[in-house]
């Protein structure tokens, strides 16, 4: 199934985000579920990290720890990635933050506008 949240996304996607003191942010999690359906992992992460095929999945050495055989892969099919040396997994929005170091709102702005959603207001 394409665009499913892991676990550790989807505990940010419940989340009330303050975006200033005076306002809130809330992005309801339907919109994030299409967004999740529309982005591809592998073509977001190959951005990043050269990836290479490897059977039905894509493998690199992992981004977020060191490492000479790689051990990080990405599933087209599940849309998720995992990391058999440190454990990171999750999907395009997890890895997106942990990479960037981007908040949730603004990786979800940044994921939307390369697909060509605007974030509902």
């Amino acid at each position: 199934m394409r665009g499913t949240l892991s676990t550790v996304d989807a505990r940010f996607a419940r989340f009330i985000f303050h975006v200033s003191p005076f306002t809130q942010e809330v992005i309801p999690e339907s919109f994030i579920q299409e967004l999740l359906h529309r982005v591809d992992i592998v073509d977001l992460i190959d951005a990043y990290v050269p990836l290479r095929k490897a059977g039905a999945n894509y493998a690199a050495c992992c981004p977020f720890h060191n490492e000479k055989t790689p051990s990080f892969t990405v599933s087209p099919t599940k849309q998720f990635y995992h990391c058999f040396g440190c454990g990171a997994h999750g999907t395009a929005i997890g890895f997106l933050m942990e990479y960037s170091g981007l908040g949730f709102v603004e990786t979800i702005k940044d994921l939307a506008a390369r697909v060509g959603m605007q974030v509902p207001e």
